[in-house]
């Protein structure tokens, strides 16, 4: 296991990578983070550090894979560290992109790894306010995109990547198709039951340029 988790963050920092190989790796990625927490309950420090510093060098990969983290993280080291360093670039790109000629891939992925954020921040009391402080950012985010009108597209491509999250989830939660409940409130949908993990599908299918 140690030699493969070693294998896959060389793969991971390798420059030149397509789309498509480095959406299996987080997949890959998810499956073994996922098998370590099921039978040894370690943390892979490996993988910690990668993300951590990737966050604003090569964001665009850093946060893909921490959103590909599908599986329950109960370490606290692993996801609070991760977090710290995360969040804040996920902040300055949930700004609304000005220039609609340009790529805006960057929002999308900061857009629906904050909301990944959120969920594994949410089984930490501490992190509360980090996670009211993130979902106030992504619904103004959203807010002030739909009031300008044409940027209408670029919203729902985020809703439609979002979605694919949310159905894993919903396999992850043990959420009954045939059971739903109204949200309480606008920040409800932070509240989810714990269940076991599940097995990861194509979440994101459009090239973010990796």
């Amino acid at each position: 296991m140690r030699e493969l988790q070693t294998l896959l963050i060389s793969c991971l920092t390798q420059e030149r990578i397509s789309g498509s190989m480095f959406r299996f790796l987080g997949k890959v990625v998810n499956h073994v983070v996922c098998e370590m927490f099921k039978h040894k309950d370690i943390a892979w420090d490996g993988l910690r550090d990668y993300i951590v510093s990737q966050s604003k060098t090569k964001f665009q990969r850093a946060v893909y894979i921490s959103q590909c983290l599908t599986t329950p993280l109960e370490d606290d080291e692993f996801v609070i560290h991760v977090m710290e360093n995360l969040l804040p670039e996920i902040r300055i790109r949930l700004n609304p992109p000005r220039d609609l000629l340009v790529d805006n891939s960057c929002w999308v992925l900061a857009f629906t790894g904050a909301f990944c954020a959120t969920i594994h921040l949410r089984e930490f009391p501490s992190q509360a306010e980090s996670v009211k402080k993130i979902a106030n950012k992504m619904i103004d985010s959203v807010r002030e995109l739909v009031e300008r009108g044409i940027e209408v597209g670029l919203v729902r491509r985020a809703f439609r990547d979002l979605e694919n999250i949310v159905k894993n989830l919903n396999k992850w939660n043990g959420v009954n198709e045939k059971v739903k409940e109204l949200p309480k409130d606008k920040f409800d949908w932070l509240n989810l039951p714990e269940a076991d993990g599940f097995e990861q599908s194509e979440i994101l299918l459009a090239d973010y340029g990796f």
